[in-house]
């Protein structure tokens, strides 16, 4: 058999469909590029204004460090010391409430390894433990997440104030 040689034109179309096919492909990389890196420049943005604001209104004096929360409200949450040299935690809503700004003396609520252990204790065989702070509805608590014995993905959320559990939700995976 006689091999066909490639027309001219079809050799052009092969090309233009490459061409159109990597300019869409590189147009996509850069609107995600840059998506993302918005994102990030925003979150960054309202931390500093957070921190402003909380530094401004002397909620705290000097920001030991910072963390964000989020449920049906964020939360920018600082760790540091007020003006009377005390350790302080201070839960800023992103709305920038002053009604629900929360000021807690450190050495008044129940410390992270406190609430660690209550989950060692009903849970000899947890792996990746994990704990921040965190409120919802108003309370402050310790989110504390793991994998269970059962490979089940845990979230406790145990009071800051009293070290009682305040919620807890299990995920499992049904489907690999």
């Amino acid at each position: 058999m006689k091999r066909q040689p490639l027309k001219r034109g079809s050799f052009f179309n092969l090309w233009m469909i490459l061409i159109i096919i990597l300019t869409l492909f590189g147009t996509g990389l850069y609107f995600v590029y840059h998506l993302y890196s918005t994102t990030l420049q925003n979150r960054e943005e309202q931390f500093e204004q957070s921190k402003s604001y909380i530094l401004s209104n002397k909620y705290i004096k000097e920001i030991k460090h910072a963390e964000a929360f989020h449920e049906l409200e964020s939360y920018h949450i600082f760790f540091g010391k007020n003006v009377d040299e005390e350790d302080v935690i201070v839960f800023l809503p992103g709305s920038f409430d002053e009604d629900h700004i929360v000021v807690l003396k450190q050495k008044d609520i129940i410390k992270e390894q406190k609430a660690l252990e209550t989950i060692a204790k009903q849970c000899s065989q947890c792996q990746n433990i994990n704990i921040k702070p965190g409120m919802i509805n108003g309370n402050p608590l310790w989110e504390i997440t793991y994998f269970d014995e059962h490979k089940r993905y845990n979230m406790d959320y145990i009071s800051m104030i009293d070290g009682s559990r305040y919620e807890r939700l299990q995920l499992k995976q049904t489907f690999k």
